[in-house]
């Protein structure tokens, strides 16, 4: 078929056809990097190539709120790592908090644990306050180790987590969540969708550019956390992970993705509006630490939500007018449509997916909530998140906290 015959002679079809075909090719390229870098380049090369009897006091920070799934389970599972030399410190906003209970009860025997409530915050978003709350009662430790309760590690997660740690030009390691949908429900399946991209995206950025951090499982050397000066920084900004991704891009230091640490969870987010919400979230964190990224995002989200609409267009303007399916930019539609599905047929080889079929089969309505998700932090410089409304300056300064429990 040539090339005229795709675009019905439209060079507007042309155009559109040449975008189609560089976003797809980009992200196939991008997805098969990560399947590389996750199945063979870090186990294999990097791994090795790191001390492993490197074995530091940790403190693990577990900032806490409210009672996620299985929350007794996940918290406990962190007192029963594998590792010789560690301590645990749960923290929370307030003592009312309904999380409190059932952290006292697990840390009662265990006297390497214990619990900081932390109060309300003032000049950052509240995990960053309750995680520097909890800094200030660790007992001397050489790593910080910072995890989300919402998670349950197993027991080999803070050995290998912290192992890449052993190489002086390494300040960060970051593990990730591989969230997948058990019940097939559209919700679910748009935010196991939405973390998959991210895990893609990140696992490329943390290679290329020591940017893709998460801190929901992510662990920094004690005296790079003060010369690069996180606490001054976590004190005014709105989250942990992107804010310390960009003073790790701003000085010499490297981070590293540690795709054994990889942890499997099955919570994903019931309904549509939950999870175009918290992708709108990850996107703002985007936007107020990594600008420059952003901006390019900006523009292959534009590029993408025109393909997707092209499609419908494309067929009404076919039925109703004179124009050709493919004049109208039809063919540049379905390449996106088809490529973007084709790229989503390798998540398998990342992680376990029982309901892949729906997820293929709903991928397009899955990608769209990713594109009006970012779409919307065109429009604002607040963050909502978890009863809080932090409104940003250019900067990511929090310079006004709205409580809205």
């Amino acid at each position: 078929m040539s090339l005229d015959t795709l675009t019905g002679g439209a060079s507007f079809a042309f155009i559109f056809i040449c975008i189609a075909c560089t976003i797809v090719v980009s992200l196939g390229v991008v997805t098969i990097f990560s399947i590389f870098y996750h199945r063979y380049f870090f186990p294999r090369v990097l791994f090795p190539s790191y001390d492993e009897t490197f074995t530091p006091r940790c403190s693990v920070i577990l900032p806490c709120k409210g009672v996620p799934y299985e929350f007794e389970r996940n918290i406990r599972s962190f007192l029963e790592l594998d590792y010789p030399n560690y301590e645990v410190v749960y923290c929370v906003e307030s003592a009312e908090d309904a999380a409190v209970p059932i952290i006292n009860k697990v840390i009662a025997k265990d006297d390497r644990a214990s619990l900081v409530i932390a109060g309300m915050t003032k000049t950052c978003s509240q995990k960053n306050h309750n995680m520097l709350a909890a800094i200030e009662k660790t007992n001397n430790p050489d790593v910080y180790v910072f995890a989300d309760s919402d998670i349950r590690p197993l027991k080999h997660w803070l050995r290998e987590l912290i192992r890449p740690l052993s190489k002086k030009e390494i300040a960060v390691a970051t593990g990730f969540r591989w969230l997948y949908s058990s019940s097939g429900k559209l919700g679910e399946i748009a935010n196991a969708y939405q973390n998959c991209m991210l895990l893609v995206l990140f696992s490329f950025a943390s290679f290329v550019k020591d940017v893709g951090l998460w801190g929901g499982s992510m662990a920094i050397k004690k005296k790079d956390f003060e010369e690069l000066k996180v606490k001054e920084f976590w004190a005014q900004t709105v989250v942990d992970d992107n804010s310390l991704s960009r003073l790790i891009m701003k000085s010499s230091k490297k981070s590293v993705m540690v795709t054994n640490c990889i942890t499997p969870t099955d919570d994903a987010l019931k309904t549509v509006r939950q999870s175009v919400r918290w992708f709108e979230r990850q996107c703002m964190f985007l936007k107020a630490y990594q600008r420059p990224l952003w901006y390019v995002a900006v523009l292959l989200v534009v590029a993408c939500l025109s393909l997707q609409i092209l499609l419908p267009v494309s067929i009404g303007m076919a039925y109703f007018t004179d124009s050709s399916f493919l004049a109208a930019g039809g063919a540049s539609a379905l390449i996106f449509l088809f490529g973007t599905m084709a790229t989503a047929l390798f998540y398998p080889m990342l992680g376990k997916h029982p309901t892949y079929f729906r997820f293929l089969l709903f991928q397009p309505i899955s990608l769209f909530t990713v594109l009006i998700s970012f779409l919307r932090t065109i429009f604002t410089n607040t963050v909502v998140w978890s009863g809080f409304h932090y409104k940003l300056n250019y900067r990511g300064k929090v310079i006004a906290i709205e409580h809205n429990p």
